[in-house]
């Protein structure tokens, strides 16, 4: 007779989301967190190895909880979301999830400190972290091992480019980065990013370049000394953008190598600064020659 551990793999990890929520999508309240946990354990190899799985503080009532599967399941987490501002909860998921696979930290308006990053919390989950998100200003600096860590994905939402101390020992320390998006609100790319990213430029896949303010004079500014860079980017597939004038965007992808399969960009403000007929300019480049999307 088949046992659960014979189920497709989408399926158990469907098991284990459905647990860590405390409700289901139509308000009702959902299986119990820690009993599913209880399950999961008792799952055998190989399939127990499949049981990676998303836990997120906003579906439950507290980080204890989480810690608590985690604990007993003793299962890597595929996807941790945590949204909160209390400096002692992060520090338990430091301490007790050390088989975090991909991080993801909403910080609302509060600031990352430089003793907080690092010797309370990032660098040792760094050591098996394979995708991190952060969603928060930072300030302070970073201080991690020689050993390279695993992460091949690193995404930053902040209003300003992180300090040189945190930011450039991270990027050294990536040596496995495929994939990089960052996402900042004041005008202006730090040209002291460019030597530290020209070491990733032929590894990378995906890179997102994105301005809140590339639609305000003067335009397109933000990207400014960028060419050197992108002009590293052979392996580059996914190339995300955001600026005002067409033209500025047909310029840098003229630069990128590689044939792109995938390009976005949103053209704040096209109706003021282009015409219609730069629509079909970037199409005709050598990089969009395997553009799908």
């Amino acid at each position: 007779m088949a046992q659960i551990e014979d189920l497709p793999p989408e399926i158990l990890h469907r098991i284990l989301q459905l647990g860590a929520s405390m409700s289901d999508e139509r308000g009702r309240r959902g299986l119990d967190f820690g009993s599913t946990s209880l399950v999961a354990r008792r799952w055998r190899k190989p399939s127990q190895d499949l049981l990676v799985f998303t836990c997120s503080t906003k579906h439950i009532f507290s980080l204890s909880a989480a810690h608590y599967t985690v604990a007993i399941s003793g299962q890597a987490v595929r996807q941790l979301d945590v949204s909160v501002e209390d400096r002692g909860r992060l520090q338990l998921v430091g301490q007790s999830c050390s088989r975090i696979q991909g991080l993801s930290l909403e910080m609302g308006k509060s600031r990352f400190t430089s003793c907080f990053m690092t010797h309370d919390f990032l660098p040792g989950l760094l050591e098996n972290l394979k995708s991190l998100e952060i969603m928060a200003s930072i300030s302070g600096s970073l201080t991690l091992t020689e050993t390279p860590v695993l992460l091949v994905s690193l995404s930053v939402f902040s209003t300003f480019i992180p300090p040189a101390p945190f930011i450039d020992p991270l990027l050294l320390s990536a040596t496995h980065l495929t994939r990089l998006d960052l996402v900042w609100m004041v005008r202006g790319f730090p040209n002291r990013l460019m030597e530290p990213l020209k070491k990733f430029g032929p590894q990378l896949r995906h890179l997102a370049l994105l301005n809140a303010l590339a639609s305000a004079p003067p335009p397109n500014s933000h990207l400014v000394g960028v060419g050197s860079f992108l002009a590293t980017c052979t392996s580059l597939r996914v190339l995300m953008l955001s600026y005002s004038k067409l033209r500025g965007v047909s310029a840098i992808v003229s630069l990128i190598p590689a044939a792109l399969v995938e390009l976005r960009t949103n053209l704040q403000g096209e109706g003021r600064h282009g015409e219609a007929a730069d629509l079909l300019e970037p199409p005709g480049l050598p990089a969009m020659t395997r553009l799908r999307r």
